[in-house]
């Protein structure tokens, strides 16, 4: 069985040293099937099956067992475990993938139980009430809403082929230590690099002092019950100055965003959330993108703490998009770091000392979507409507662990403050830009023989994404690009198999220039033609024979692309994930349950 191992799973310590031994058996042997299921996943099986005939009886077995074991886990769970084949694996996997969620999650559960961690973390206040949702599968029509594109709209609209030195949209200087004619000075590096702007809040960032209050512990503020605060939408600019009035008189704020960037190859904030101790506020950020920059009144202020969890990319989409810096950061997830807390999720902070457990099933919503679903709402601020308790219990542990923990957290939170946003042109002789071939050589482990092609590949890739104003996974996922590697598709039958049903309008207009890049790195393809034409009647489910070099396709090569097209479909996760894969030996399954299941031979 192939299932996903979570990360704070592995990283789980207890003082039982029976479930620590037990722990360090499992992991070995995840790391063990790990390598294992790579391995195999390279491997050209159709030619060690006739190279080898007892390879195809051995491998058949090892299917059929396989399917057993998942079969064995779907009832163990309660679900129907009458899995028949690698394609009714293909079929079910998303509801598989649930599966193991559920058991992952249970699993730190226990755990937690067990370390009795939370009773050293949680607060003595009573528990806040958690935000009960049931759990299920996305609606199709929000993860994958086929709307206009709000960029369109954009009073500047996206430049993707710009490289030039991106210049700040600052317009005034509130807050100013320096004045703004001076803070938007070009710089010209000394080594002959780049010329660029710097950061025009760089100065002020790093003078600015932090409210004293700050570094003296204080008690803990509860918040509002989740169900009883006010929830603001702000979508005009009246809306947005109430706000803003509002916001200068606090004393602190928690900010989040939502961002999208599957549909655009730079991407845009759909989204800002705002919390206050009494307020929620959810700013449409499609609509009021050109009147954000009034913000910096008070994300500029360092009297008022800003506080955020994980600003990283934050504060790049804050700039590029609005022309919004910040000065007073305190970032929530440099505190658990510094604290060394067990975890350093968003997550894991509410769960511990919030009591409330946060939604997972919208993390992957299009967030360009209006109106925002009530359940999309709730998640949106519930990243925000917790985050200022939050605040008050990092700053006060790290103060009782020393002055030193708490100067350190707001060193690093002032280092993303002065990030600056530049834009990026591709890099084909190093692959270092974002979806560039560095990165997937490695992960991959190409051979030398695959390199051409994968560079070509991926520039291409990067130029149509531009064009066509897509993500570059949009417009080709990695697993796509792995399986053109590894199965040299000669027709467009070929590359509609390895890339699947969702194919990218910029590779159904562009499959020609795509197979003569296959071509022109594959000696063993002559000639490429008529493909426009193929591609149209493949996608009309018409003609699907029609070939790239005019030439019969042979059975062996349209047996080598189903082989390559479930192969790819069976590694997604493998290769386009940072987690982990695993395959899962029989007595491993047999001892979680407690009993030892008959096994298919």
């Amino acid at each position: 069985m192939v299932c996903k191992m979570s990360t704070s799973t592995q990283s789980r310590t207890t003082s039982d040293p029976d479930l620590e031994a037990y722990n360090a058996r499992v992991f070995s042997a995840v790391l063990r099937t790990t390598q294992a299921a790579s391995k195999l996943a390279s491997q050209d099986l159709t030619y060690h099956k006739r190279a080898a005939p007892d390879v195809t009886g051995a491998i058949g077995r090892c299917s059929k067992r396989l399917l057993g074991l998942t079969n064995v886990l779907l009832n163990a769970v309660g679900g129907k475990g009458d899995l028949t084949s690698v394609d009714a694996l293909v079929e079910k996997w998303s509801t598989i993938g649930d599966v193991n969620d559920t058991l992952f999650e249970k699993t730190d559960t226990y755990l937690d139980m067990l370390a009795n961690r939370k009773s050293e973390l949680a607060s003595t206040t009573p528990p806040i009430q958690s935000l009960k949702r049931k759990r299920g599968k996305l609606d199709s029509a929000i993860a994958n809403a086929n709307i206009e594109r709000p960029q369109r709209n954009f009073p500047i609209q996206p430049d993707n082929y710009n490289t030039s030195p991106f210049r700040p949209l600052l317009s005034k200087k509130p807050n100013a230590m320096k004045s703004l004619e001076e803070s938007l000075k070009m710089e010209y590096p000394k080594d002959n690099g780049q010329p660029y702007y710097r950061n025009p809040y760089q100065y002020e960032i790093e003078h600015a002092k932090f409210p004293k209050s700050m570094k003296k512990p204080s008690k803990p503020i509860d918040p509002m019950t989740f169900e009883n605060t006010a929830v603001n939408w702000v979508d005009t600019p009246e809306k947005l100055r109430t706000m803003l009035s509002s916001l200068r008189n606090e004393t602190e704020i928690a900010v989040d965003l939502e961002h999208h960037d599957n549909r655009s190859y730079i991407g845009f904030v759909c989204l800002m959330q705002i919390s206050t101790r009494s307020q929620d506020y959810v700013v449409d950020t499609l609509v009021l993108r050109s009147e954000l920059e009034e913000l910096n009144e008070v994300f500029t202020d360092p009297r008022v703490i800003k506080v955020f969890h994980g600003a990283n990319s934050d504060i790049i989409w804050l700039q590029r998009d609005f022309g919004l810096y910040v000065v007073g950061l305190f970032d929530t997830y440099h505190a658990a770091k510094v604290l060394d807390l067990e975890g350093k999720s968003l997550g894991y902070l509410l769960d511990i000392f919030c009591s409330f457990k946060a939604s997972k099933e919208y993390q992957l919503a299009d967030w360009r979507i209006r109106p925002l679903t009530q359940a999309m709402l709730d998640y949106a601020r519930s990243d925000t409507h917790f985050l200022l308790n939050i605040y008050d219990k990092l700053r006060n542990k790290l103060l009782a662990s020393g002055a030193d923990k708490l100067e350190s957290v707001l060193s690093s939170s002032r280092k993303e403050c002065k990030q600056r946003y530049e834009r990026l042109a591709y890099d084909y002789e190093q692959g270092s830009s974002p979806g560039g071939w560095k990165s997937l050589s490695e992960k991959w482990a190409v051979t030398e023989e695959m390199m051409p092609m994968l560079k070509a590949i991926t520039q291409w890739r990067d130029f149509m994404a531009r064009k066509h104003d897509d993500s570059v996974n949009y417009v080709l996922p990695n697993r796509a690009i792995f399986g053109i590697l590894k199965s040299k598709p000669v027709s467009v039958p070929g590359v509609i198999g390895i890339i699947g049903k969702n194919i990218s309008e910029a590779v159904k207009e562009n499959v020609d220039e795509l197979l003569k890049i296959i071509a022109q790195n594959d000696p063993g393809v002559t000639r490429v033609d008529g493909v426009r034409e193929a591609m149209s009647a493949s996608t009309n489910g018409s003609d699907t024979d029609k070939v790239v070099d005019q030439k019969p396709v042979s059975a062996d090569t349209k047996e080598n692309e189903e082989i390559a097209r479930k192969r790819t479909a069976l590694a997604a996760e493998l290769f386009t994930s940072p987690s982990e894969v695993m395959t899962v030996k029989s007595q491993f399954w047999g001892s979680i349950f407690g009993h030892n299941q008959q096994q298919p031979s």
